[in-house]
């Protein structure tokens, strides 16, 4: 155990008495300026893009080109790259927004009417309630009546049709 330690010994001095030798260091230096800090650089030669998507209209009538990107110009997603008109769609679509108006205006016509036979039809059933209150009353005004007067109150009560109309019969 002693011969290693004494070989451990000697090379760690060694290795010390190695490194402490007199070199003067090279160390560089530069000098400090205050800029902007800017993540980049540039690069010449040509830019091959990595994905390519190709893009086709609809082919519904003739379309005509209203934008068009710039070639060469960068792009988002969601950048508008193209718009194009077709004369024929906008005919369409303008057509089919007049039969909107149109039918909304029918709807609104027919709900006018429905209200006013709601209306109608409430009304005669107030009718009906009254003529069955006045045939209620005709029936007692009858059922009450003395011999003298049945005579009079007979013939100033009259006879109901199936319509509700009244008919005085003599």
């Amino acid at each position: 155990m002693m011969p290693r330690l004494t070989h451990i010994i000697a090379l760690l001095s060694l290795i010390f008495f190695v490194s402490c030798g007199k070199k003067e260091a090279e160390i560089s230096l530069y000098p400090i300026t205050k800029t902007d800090f800017i993540d980049g650089f540039s690069v010449g030669g040509f830019a091959v893009p990595i994905e390519v998507k190709k893009i086709t209209a609809p082919r519904y009538g003739q379309n005509q080109i209203i934008y068009l990107v710039k070639d060469g110009k960068k792009v988002k997603q969601g950048d508008t790259v193209c718009i194009l008109e077709n004369n024929a769609l906008i005919t369409s679509y303008e057509k089919a927004i007049e039969q909107q108006k149109m039918q909304e205006a029918d709807l609104k016509k027919r709900k006018v009417q429905l209200a006013s036979e709601y209306q109608l039809l409430v009304s005669q059933i107030e009718s009906n309630k009254v003529d069955e209150k006045m045939h209620q009353f005709d029936s007692l005004a009858l059922t009450f009546a003395s011999p003298q007067t049945f005579g009079k109150q007979a013939k100033n009560v009259g006879y109901y049709s199936a319509y509700g109309d009244r008919t005085d019969e003599n």
